[in-house]
């Protein structure tokens, strides 16, 4: 896993940005969660992707921290402390699409329980 969080900080590939996301994603939708939030500086370069210039970036970025944040408070709290609300909040304001908007919303939900 520290390979795909070292991934996601990739700038030269949003291709590359995405797919760690995703992979990423995959795993924190399973009882493993807790890999990806102990994978060294794996949540805040989610939260650092939520600024991508690549809304499918952006997008794969909500989606993930919403599978962490929704597997407790203690990792809702995890997420919070990042900063990432603000990012989130901007992505609400502008989104590039409605794929986006769907991921930030339920993001934010989950940040909200």
């Amino acid at each position: 896993l520290p390979f795909l969080a070292e991934s996601m900080m990739r700038v030269d590939s949003s291709a590359l940005q995405f797919e760690a996301a995703w992979a990423l994603t995959n795993v924190a939708s399973t009882q493993f969660t807790y890999a990806v939030v102990e994978t060294p500086n794996a949540v805040n370069y989610l939260v650092q992707l939520l600024r991508s210039n690549h809304a499918n970036v952006r997008e794969q970025a909500a989606w993930c921290l919403g599978n962490i944040a929704g597997d407790g408070v203690e990792y809702r709290n995890g997420v919070l402390s990042t900063g990432a609300l603000e990012a989130l909040i901007i992505n609400l304001q502008q989104p590039a699409n409605d794929n986006l908007l769907g991921n930030v919303v339920w993001c934010v939900s989950n940040l909200c329980r």
